[in-house]
């Protein structure tokens, strides 16, 4: 049974409190590597306009609204995204995860690992990787899609997570 004290109004409110600030601080980090990246890109003074085209398009498409369906419209948008949150990355570990089970777990390589370690993906590494992301420390904006086009397989959202990105890490509770 959890501690009566956490059901208190004042601890509640400091955990949304402390939620909300991770949240903003974390959007307003990605959005000032995406900016960073997008206008670091050498080709920069094409890719702006090509961004601002998608998304003046699908706008139009909607009738000035912005719409869950409009944004899975804009592609282009969606990679760079992506691309910046791979390459701008906030940390070098992911997917934290400390062993609950008493006595442990044994992994499926047969390595026993005691309760109460603290288990993590090495997600800068990952996403640096040159076998995974060719050109991997090369801000690439198109690099998403192009793999999508190119593998005719359907398109990753931004927030779609898999072993080889870990913006958002991965599991069975992720989408």
């Amino acid at each position: 049974m959890p501690d009566p004290r956490e059901r208190t109004p004042a601890y509640l409110s400091y955990r949304l409190m402390l939620f909300s600030l991770a949240a903003v601080q974390t959007v307003s980090a990605a959005t000032t590597h995406l900016l960073f990246d997008l206008y670091s890109y050498p080709p920069s003074a094409s890719l702006i306009p090509e961004l601002r085209d998608e998304v003046l398009e699908v706008l139009k498409e909607d009738g000035g609204n912005w719409t869950m369906r409009g944004l899975n419209k804009m592609v282009k948008l969606d990679s760079a995204i992506r691309e910046s949150m791979r390459l701008s990355c906030f940390g070098t570990r992911g997917c934290t995860r400390r062993v609950a089970k008493e006595g442990g777990i044994t992994l499926s390589n047969g390595l026993w690992v005691p309760n109460g370690t603290t288990l993590t993906t090495p997600q800068w590494s990952i996403h640096h990787d040159e076998d995974v992301y060719p050109q991997a420390n090369e801000f690439i904006p198109f690099r998403f899609y192009d793999m999508a086009q190119a593998q005719e397989s359907a398109r990753k959202s931004m927030v779609t997570t898999s072993p080889e990105f870990l913006a958002f890490g991965h599991g069975k509770h992720a989408w």
